[in-house]
């Protein structure tokens, strides 16, 4: 009898060893069909950050405007800069800083909405968009102009996006529920939040990002960002067509910017991530700097999230990093 119990003892305990050894290697498995970069690229300079940045000019097919006279510029009034003719102003002055940039193309769109050139205003706001593409207002105006078009699926897009910020994106947070509620009230639909926050036409949405001080680097620094990634409701998502970026960027002397030589890990918290019933998932990122050079410390990151290759959202931190990198591609 005892030896009975003694086999089926050994048989239990091999069958539990076997079933975590499967288990861990499976977690390995996931993580290698979501396919995740964080080897940063080289950033541009600056000045050819902003060259490309401009994009190209106002094509001068489009409704003239008086050409703006150059010695007027005073550097403090931002409007008059965004002129369709060949030989009239330019995007910017090149000593604007990026957020004067898009502050003069928006003054620009809502002078070229006044004057009834809905085609100029969506020039300028999209210009915008590419510069500081997490500007509230910015997507505001995008919702606005798709209505107008009654293109409903682009506007109800902006206006997800607004939601997905929450009440951080200000008053247009509220305007983009409102806007949301009369269509889904007029569809018969839920017009609850969490149905806002999946009505986007991208399989998967950022929803926020939760950055904290990790306490296991006692030389160096230690980050955790926190990234909050939903599913649509509609898609069954497949685990093989994910993949991200993490860009992490140091400063050192003289303000030089580097990729960082830091150790970066990252992975989903719920080793099976199924976007089930709450439809959220978080990818957690570790930011360790264990042996700084004097005067190395973290500047910024940028994040992007990509589904069969296609751009679904992007974060950076600070935003001007998203003008030096390489344009978004999946892997």
């Amino acid at each position: 009898m005892a030896s009975k119990i003694y086999a089926w003892s050994l048989w239990f305990v091999t069958l539990v060893v076997a079933i975590q050894g499967l288990a861990l290697l499976s977690v390995f498995w996931f993580r290698h069909r979501i396919k995740g970069d964080t080897h940063a690229p080289v950033l541009m300079a600056p000045s050819a950050a902003s060259n490309a940045s401009q994009g190209p000019p106002i094509p001068s097919l489009l409704t003239p405007r008086p050409p703006v006279p150059s010695p007027h510029y005073d550097g403090r009034s931002l409007a008059l800069v965004l002129d369709p003719r060949p030989t009239g102003g330019r995007l910017a002055p090149p000593a604007l800083t990026n957020r004067e940039r898009v502050t003069a193309l928006l003054q620009e769109a809502k002078r070229f909405k006044n004057e009834g050139d809905r085609e100029l205003a969506r020039t300028a706001i999209s210009r915008a968009e590419d510069l500081d593409p997490q500007n509230p207002a910015i997507l505001e105006w995008q919702g606005e102009l798709a209505e107008e078009q009654k293109n409903l699926s682009r506007a109800t897009e902006y206006w997800s996006r607004l939601v997905s910020m929450g009440p951080a994106a200000g008053a247009s947070y509220e305007r983009a529920r409102s806007h949301l509620e009369e269509a889904a009230q007029a569809e018969g639909m839920d017009s609850s939040e969490t149905a806002f926050l999946h009505r986007a036409k991208t399989p998967l949405q950022l929803l926020g990002v939760e950055r904290s001080s990790g306490g296991g680097s006692p030389f160096g620094q230690q980050l955790v960002f926190r990234f909050r990634i939903a599913a649509d409701s509609r898609t069954k998502i497949a685990l093989g067509q994910i993949s991200y970026q993490f860009y992490a960027y140091d400063q050192i002397d003289a303000g030089i910017i580097v990729p960082t030589n830091a150790e970066v890990t990252a992975g989903f918290e719920n080793a099976f991530p199924r976007w089930g019933i709450n439809r959220a998932e978080v990818l957690r990122v570790t930011y360790r700097l264990d042996h700084p050079v004097p005067h190395q410390r973290f500047y910024g990151y940028v994040f992007r999230l990509f589904y069969s290759g296609i751009l679904q959202a992007q974060r950076a931190d600070p935003p001007e990093l998203l003008l030096r990198l390489p344009t978004a591609k999946g892997k």
